[in-house]
């Protein structure tokens, strides 16, 4: 079942964790996710919201090479893994 949180709350905890948001924009989501592009600075992120862990482990398993130099918090990156 795909989340739908309050964007005003997904926004408040991700600034809560790293910082002022300097944009953001709705994305399509995904089959299984609520999904957002933030901006940090200069750096674009996209930001999905799954009811349970398991999707986005799955995802993680397939790409952990190519997102950990890119994660901007080893606390987010390890409540995902």
């Amino acid at each position: 079942m795909k989340p739908k949180l309050d964007i005003a709350l997904v926004l408040a905890a991700v600034e809560a964790e790293l910082g002022t948001i300097s944009g953001w924009r709705t994305v399509t989501d995904g089959e299984d996710s609520q999904t957002l592009s933030v901006r940090l600075g200069t750096d674009d992120f996209i930001l999905r919201i799954n009811a349970r862990a398991a999707g986005l482990r799955k995802m993680l398993s397939a790409t952990s090479a190519l997102l950990q130099p890119f994660c901007p918090s080893r606390r987010l990156c390890a409540l995902a893994s």
